[in-house]
Formats: C-alpha cells, sequence, structure tokens
C-alpha cells in the first residue's frame, strides 16, 4: 500500500501532537508535585536547656518535626516542623525553620547549631543565650 502525501501527513500530526501531550505531562508533572519536605535532622534533635538567669527554667524540645518551647513548669509552646533551610556559616549552621502551631500561621524560627562540646544552639534573635544538649 502507497501512502499519500496526506496520509504522511496526518501520521506526521498524530505523532507531533502525542509528543506535545507527553511533555506537558512531564512538566505538569515536576511543576506541581511538591518537593520532599526537609525536617530537622538527628544532630539537633533532643532536649535543650540552658544556663542563662533568665531561661534556667526553660527548655527547647526539638524533635525532627516538632519545636516544643518549655516556657514553664507548666506550659509547652508546640510548633510543627513544615520545611527546613541550612546555610552553613563558618563553624556554624543557621537552620530557618518553617513551622506553625496547631491551626495557626506560618511562624519562622532561625537558630545556629556548632558541633562544639556535645553541641550548642543560639537562637538568631538571642544569640547572648547559648542552649545546650541535655538529652537526646
Amino acid at each position: 500500500m502507497k501512502k499519500t502525501a496526506a496520509t504522511v501527513k496526518a501520521t506526521v500530526s498524530w505523532y507531533r501532537h502525542w509528543i506535545v501531550a507527553v511533555v506537558a505531562l512531564i512538566v505538569a508533572f515536576f511543576t506541581f508535585v511538591p518537593a520532599k519536605p526537609h525536617y530537622l535532622p538527628d544532630a539537633v534533635t533532643g532536649v535543650w536547656t540552658s544556663s542563662h538567669p533568665s531561661y534556667a527554667d526553660r527548655n527547647l524540645e526539638l524533635t525532627t518535626v516538632t519545636m516544643a518551647f518549655g516556657t514553664s513548669q507548666n506550659t509547652v509552646d508546640v510548633y510543627f516542623v513544615s520545611h527546613v533551610e541550612t546555610s552553613l556559616q563558618g563553624n556554624r549552621t543557621l537552620y530557618t525553620v518553617h513551622c506553625h502551631r496547631r491551626g495557626g500561621p506560618e511562624e519562622t524560627v532561625r537558630f545556629y547549631h556548632i558541633e562544639r562540646n556535645g553541641g550548642e544552639i543560639t537562637l538568631k534573635n538571642q544569640q547572648h543565650v547559648t542552649w545546650v544538649r541535655t538529652r537526646m
């Protein structure tokens, strides 16, 4: 069977439509599928306390997916981690934690972590206060 110019043109057009459709699906997949979230690493998880007089009765408990601020013996503020960004700055790592309270708006907490002495954390907005890990 001899192919006419019209038949060849129709076949090429059919393949072209399928190629465009497949490329569009691939682009849509990579555009709309959310990236895997980044949570807190094990290097910073645990219970952290400070000897600073203003924070001696408080603690900071970090898990891979939560940040809990013990604000007194009876009160805890819990934040759920949405996403974590890290940036190496000299001998310390800056963690930018995007988090929220249950039903609340997204907030950002930034802290530095240094590996020395079993690990130390300083909140970016309170660098005069050092937190040390007391429990894993």
